[in-house]
């Protein structure tokens, strides 16, 4: 069935298994998946809704990527919107599908798998070592909750599963390899007569008439470039700071629970013997180990000999130290009713029954108020201000949204000056408008077409909300010939010394195609001639067009294959392929053998991958709801 139907893989399946194979799956947002789906549904998959809410956040991180990507050289309607969201879209139902089909492979990671990838996370380190403070603070300021986040992670995971279960089917021979490496590494040899432009250029004279024709053929080539003058408030977050006042009362509360977040951040180290199943049976070889242990047996050694967890028996059941909140359910209500150096019964989860052993409680000590009140009060009116902040920005998007044709009342409200920014274009503006995220606002069809005012528009790390609209718009005209006179000229200069190029080489190639020399043509026409040499696909010193055109030209059967191509600055050249020479495995170094096989087997691999992604798809009974995604975008 793969091969049939990795022959029909076109389209965005395989774009979808480029990106799946070549990126980590990114964690950030995860939680976005058990968000309520309140605002519509976007589609359905097998029975499952992809709400809208879903969409509109993985298509603005999706933009804000392709934003922070170009930078400032982000081409002027290079973003599609509408085409934006139907690609994040048609992610989402694949992402669906292919967890359903996770779960009906019964792919599965347990708490102690989840736990160690965690942990071995950078992203959670200090010094190279995993830190529950970190990890708590890092979820917390993406507004994140750690069941939410291992719930997103233990999901991620699942779908490495399938997917290197896949991709580590792929399979390849040493004769494909030496097929690959006949046509990869091919040589062919041939020989050349160049046409540059340059040579008619001098021939050439342009016409007043000439101009003023091409001219106004062309005048989309000669615009001026589009510009808006827009008018924008801000608020800023940095402002905040002084009008936040801080008293004791505030200050001995804030203590009290960060005495509550200590206590809260107790770690401890233990270790496990799982043993799979969730039967009698298994419970039954569980109590039997615990009853070794009860006469003495060690620990380690016991889960180094019976656990089925091979990771952890390794280091004789070790796990490390695990903080409240990382594994959820039985085995955390286990191990947190143990004391120091004491063994739990036999534990049912849905991994298989565990026995735990608590090795070590390690429980940080608050230090004294007066040591830490500096800090409590930055922490605390860091917060206040952040909240009082976030509270502004949405009464200024309430404001801007009710009052869409002006930023007179925002601005009266909060008593901020309206600004104004002249000259913007889609590429370039000064101050504010040198930001890619407020030119993509001023030009977007909200704001330019709709005359509406922006949405608030975070900078900064959401610090800095501005909110724009547009005052005035100069759309793009045609610039006056005699403004653009010299540019019209050169451009139908261009022109013409490439049709004269490429007449030449026309009548070049009929007479080499009529048997004459090559090197006769070429001394006769005063052009520059080429001997007969041997090149591959990837030599520098032939142009890349020229390549293209040389190694896939047809073979020579009864004498040469002449052909013709444009290249580079407007050039021709005229060529003779006089011998094609397959590439030669047996040249190959045994490292350098061994290189292009994997190679060749991640490639099959990919392609199986994109065929069992493509008739999942195929398979899958997906609705999308047309009319709620052209109302979200209204």
């Amino acid at each position: 069935m793969l091969q049939r139907i990795r022959e029909n893989t076109t389209g965005w399946v395989a774009w979808f298994v480029i990106i799946f194979l070549s990126i980590p799956f990114a964690f950030w947002g995860i939680n976005q998946y058990f968000t309520d789906a309140s605002g519509g549904v976007a589609a359905e998959v097998n029975g499952t809704e992809i709400p809208i809410a879903l969409l509109d956040q993985a298509y603005q991180r999706r933009y804000n990527e392709l934003v922070r990507m170009f930078g400032d050289q982000l081409p002027p309607n290079l973003i599609n919107e509408q085409a934006l969201r139907r690609e994040q879209l048609e992610r989402l139902i694949m992402e669906e599908i292919m967890e359903q089909e996770a779960k009906d492979l019964r792919l599965r990671v347990d708490d102690v798998t989840l736990q160690q990838a965690i942990r071995s996370l950078p992203t959670f380190q200090v010094d190279g070592q995993f830190s529950p403070e970190r990890y708590r603070s890092l979820l917390a300021y993406n507004n994140q909750t750690p069941t939410g986040f291992e719930t997103g992670y233990r999901r991620d995971l699942g779908l490495q599963q399938l997917q290197r279960g896949l991709s580590e089917s792929g399979f390849a021979t040493e004769r494909e390899v030496a097929r690959l490496v006949a046509l990869q590494d091919q040589r062919r040899r041939h020989e050349v007569i160049s046409i540059p432009d340059e040579m008619f250029r001098d021939s050439i004279e342009l016409s007043d008439e000439d101009v003023q024709a091409y001219y106004e053929a062309n005048t989309d080539r000669f615009m001026t470039e589009e510009t808006v003058d827009i008018a924008y408030i801000s608020l800023d977050q940095a402002d905040y700071a002084e009008s936040v006042s801080i008293d004791e009362e505030e200050l001995r509360e804030a203590y009290q629970l960060r005495a509550s977040d200590y206590a809260s951040q107790e770690e401890r180290v233990a270790r496990h013997i799982l043993i799979e199943g969730d039967g009698e049976e298994a419970m039954n070889r569980a109590r039997e180990i615990r009853a070794e242990l009860e006469a003495g047996a060690d620990f380690a050694e016991l889960a180094s000999k019976y656990s089925d967890d091979p990771v952890s028996a390794e280091e004789g059941g070790s796990l490390g130290e695990i903080a409240r909140g990382q594994l959820e359910g039985p085995f955390e209500d286990a191990l947190f009713s143990l004391e120091e150096g004491e063994i739990s019964d036999p534990v049912q989860t849905d991994f298989g029954v565990h026995i735990i052993k608590l090795d070590e409680i390690q429980a940080p000590e608050l230090p004294e108020f007066a040591d830490i009140r500096d800090q409590l009060e930055a922490d605390l009116r860091e917060r206040k201000v952040a909240d009082q902040f976030e509270a502004d920005v949405q009464q200024l998007a309430d404001i801007t949204f009710a009052e869409d044709g002006t930023l007179v009342s925002a601005a009266d409200e909060f008593d901020i000056e309206i600004q104004e920014i002249e000259g913007v274009t889609r590429g370039a503006g000064e101050g504010l408008a040198s930001r890619d995220e407020i030119r993509q606002a001023a030009f977007s069809e909200i704001v330019l077409g709709e005359n509406r005012n922006s949405d608030p528009i975070r900078l900064d790390d959401g610090a800095k909300v501005v909110v724009l609209r547009v005052v005035e718009h100069d759309p793009s005209e045609p610039k006056p010939l005699a403004e653009v006179d010299e540019q019209v000229r050169a451009q139908l200069l261009d022109e013409r010394a490439r049709e004269m190029a490429k007449a030449k080489a026309e009548s070049v190639l009929e007479a080499v195609r009529g048997g004459e020399p090559m090197e006769s043509v070429a001394q006769s026409e005063g052009l520059a001639y080429r001997a007969p040499s041997v090149t591959t696909r990837n030599d520098s010193d032939i142009s890349r067009s020229y390549a293209a055109a040389l190694f896939t030209a047809d073979y020579p059967q009864d004498g040469p294959v002449y052909g013709m191509t444009g290249v580079e600055d407007r050039d021709f050249v005229v060529y003779s392929v006089l011998e094609v020479m397959p590439g030669d495995y047996e040249d190959l170094t045994a490292a350098e053998r061994q290189q292009r096989l994997q190679a060749l087997r991640q490639q099959e691999a990919n392609a199986e991958l994109a065929a069992y992604l493509a008739e999942l798809r195929r398979s899958a009974d997906v609705t999308i709801f047309e009319k709620n995604l052209k109302n979200e975008t209204e």
